[in-house]
């Protein structure tokens, strides 16, 4: 059994480019894309993974992530 992580990143970024693409990443369980403060918040399985990859799955999307913030709380949907 593994446990789930999941990371909130900052960014300037189009919803609809984002959860067409990063689903798609291996380890992404879910997502969800906040346009009102630009964030994405992603629940991964950190055997298939890391932080370091889905930010480069975010850069390799033309957005920069500014940071992050490790959080087990999914956030309301909009």
């Amino acid at each position: 059994m593994y446990r789930d992580n999941a990371a909130l990143y900052r960014n300037q970024l189009t919803p609809y480019k984002v959860r067409e693409n990063l689903p798609f990443e291996k380890g992404v369980k879910d997502l969800k894309v906040t346009l009102a403060d630009k964030t994405v918040w992603v629940k991964y399985s950190p055997k298939k993974t890391t932080k370091e990859q889905l930010a480069a799955a975010i850069n390799k999307l033309g957005y920069q992530v500014l940071g992050e913030k490790q959080t087990e709380e999914q956030p309301a949907v909009e």
